[in-house]
């Protein structure tokens, strides 16, 4: 029976690989294979499981002034405010009108 690996087709036979290494002979792979395979597992057993691990990011200090990004405290404090005014208006208002009132909203800001 002829034995071809299964990744390069060359013929593999236990007597093609070191006499250290025949115990761990694999008849569907020739011996350069078998080692690519197992340098293969031994960097991926090496690899962190998450993808950023070992990567910093750096941080920069951003000048207030500069900074364009919205303070997230100062917009809860408005929603908040803008939800009892919201509740004070529903009161008023049919609920065709908030339906209506709420689609302008959406639709011109």
């Amino acid at each position: 029976m002829i034995r071809n690996c299964k990744v390069c087709g060359k013929y593999s036979d236990i007597f093609e690989w070191p006499e250290e290494e025949r115990e761990n002979y694999k008849s569907n792979l020739c011996y350069q294979c078998y080692l690519d395979q197992k340098a293969e597992e031994a960097e991926e057993a090496q690899r962190p499981d998450d993808p950023d691990a070992g990567y910093c990011t750096p941080t920069e200090d951003v000048d207030p002034e500069d900074d364009d990004t919205p303070d997230l405290n100062q917009s809860e404090e408005n929603s908040e405010e803008s939800e009892v005014e919201d509740d004070k208006e529903s009161d008023i208002m049919s609920d065709e009108e908030q339906s209506i009132k709420n689609i302008r909203e959406l639709l011109f800001g």
